[in-house]
């Protein structure tokens, strides 16, 4: 037995105390979250003197990462993102509708109005025409009037607050968000710094690695982020199409505009974000709640406009009641505060109207004399036109409680497709417990029968020198 066969044996050893050395971290490991356990690559040493070569060597202690398995869980961990920052934006604004109780995930939305929301208010409008219809007369009925039209008022007023409060919110949770995106970036571009400094050859740099496959995990998350790794470990990190990490240097995101103009730039230059968080509330900001927005606008619009043009062909009589009332020409009731268009946060009932119930053209003409109600009974009518306020309102909660419903669901889905997507990456990278027993009896044995040359070398040395003495 030579020289040789000692500088083998300890190769073995020296080897085989890496390995127990990447089992004892794996095993100490075994819960930590996020934890990728480590195995020792192994590989024969040659250009020894003889034909047998010179032991082993581990050339390097590698990550057992899953690249597939890790795209997979982050592309679907994008897509839940996404579908939970919508579901749950809409989910809030669609407590705006009130009269409609919100069906559970995956049922039809009610069709029966309860408590006093707009539906509620448009309905006790119409009742209030119907009965001043019949008392055309008296006073009371046109203050009725008036009262009914007010608390509608008030009410589109405190939905169209609801709505522009949700997508104020969504808008704060976007800022905030690329806020912490904006850290995680710089973070990334300094852990790469950190790995190109090391060097993959001096080792030591699973720990950071790690951490870059942390936040790129994150990021997927938070912006449907892609991600790819150089020979040296440096971690290059896109966003549809943009890189926003390279080596070391990182560029920062910023919000763009507010509601439907709302965009999300990268010097300058607009981002295109495909999934994550900050695409569900991109969705949600520009998409959605304008479109929420919008509709109740048209309710509010054909409210004034239909009623103002019923009223304004019919005729009012001062004062109601008396035997020498006179007649004038209806006027609108409905009108902006600011005004321009109606909307549902300007609309506002005329202060003409409000000052003198009396005006309200309850008559078709002056002919029919001063107890005539026809004209208040045909704005009565109008809950019923497919083309009204009431017909509007019910197709827009159809639209808010669709569009909810169907967030609230894809929500579950993609929910349990992540899970599902980040549970098989985890049981592949993650630590096998039996696995790493199987390591442990493995390695040393081979520290063991290395030794075991040591010793047996020794022995045949020592018998050798004694011959010689």
């Amino acid at each position: 037995m030579s020289i040789q066969a000692l500088e083998i044996a300890l190769s073995g050893i020296d080897a085989s105390q890496t390995g127990l050395d990447a089992t004892s971290e794996n095993l100490a490991n075994a819960s930590t979250p996020g934890y990728i356990s480590q195995t020792a690559d192994f590989a024969p040493v040659g250009g020894g003197p003889g034909p047998v070569g010179s032991g082993t060597e581990v050339q390097a202690v590698e990550l057992d990462t899953n690249p597939a398995l890790q795209l997979l869980a982050q592309s679907t961990a994008g897509q839940a993102g996404s579908a939970s920052a919508l579901a749950s934006v809409l989910q809030a604004a669609e407590g705006v509708f009130t009269d409609f109780p919100a069906a559970p995930t995956g049922a039809a939305s009610s069709s029966t109005a309860t408590g006093n929301g707009l539906q509620a208010n448009l309905s006790a409008l119409w009742s209030a025409f119907a009965t001043l219809a019949n008392s055309p007369g008296n006073l009371a009925s046109y203050t009725a009037v008036v009262g009914a039209a007010q608390s509608t008022v008030d009410t589109l007023h405190s939905m169209a607050s609801g709505l522009s409060s949700a997508a104020q919110g969504a808008q704060s949770q976007l800022a905030d968000l690329v806020n912490q995106v904006n850290q995680q970036l710089g973070e990334l571009a300094n852990l790469n710094e950190e790995i190109l400094a090391a060097g993959a050859a001096q080792g030591g740099t699973n720990a950071l690695t790690e951490q870059q496959v942390g936040l790129a995990n994150t990021l997927a998350s938070e912006l449907g982020a892609t991600n790819s790794t150089d020979a040296q470990g440096a971690m290059t990190l896109s966003v549809g199409g943009t890189v926003l990490v390279s080596g070391g240097s990182a560029q920062l995101l910023a919000v763009a505009g507010s509601g439907p103009s709302t965009q999300l730039t990268v010097g300058g230059s607009a981002l295109t974000v495909p999934s994550g968080q900050a695409a569900g509330l991109l969705q949600a900001i520009t998409s959605e709640l304008p479109a929420w927005q919008s509709a109740l606008d048209n309710v509010a619009q054909a409210l004034a406009t239909d009623v103002n043009n019923q009223l304004s062909a019919g005729v009012y009589w001062s004062p109601p009641g008396s035997a020498s009332a006179t007649s004038s020409p209806g006027t609108a009731m409905f009108q902006a505060s600011s005004g321009g268009a109606v909307t549902a946060s300007n609309i506002e009932v005329s202060p003409s109207v409000v000052a003198n119930p009396g005006e309200i053209a309850a008559g078709s003409s002056a002919s029919n004399g001063p107890l005539d109600g026809s004209n208040a009974q045909a704005v009565a009518d109008l809950a019923s036109s497919s083309t009204g306020p009431d017909a509007l309102y019910q197709a827009l909660v159809g639209q808010a409680g669709s569009a909810t419903q169907a967030a609230l669901s894809n929500q579950s889905v993609t929910s349990q497709a992540a899970s599902s997507a980040a549970d098989g990456a985890s049981a592949a990278e993650g630590v096998n417990t039996n696995a790493q027993l199987t390591n442990l009896l493995q390695y040393q044995q081979m520290f063991s029968a290395s030794a075991k040359v040591i010793g047996t070398a020794a022995t045949m040395f020592n018998s050798l020198l004694a011959e010689v003495q």
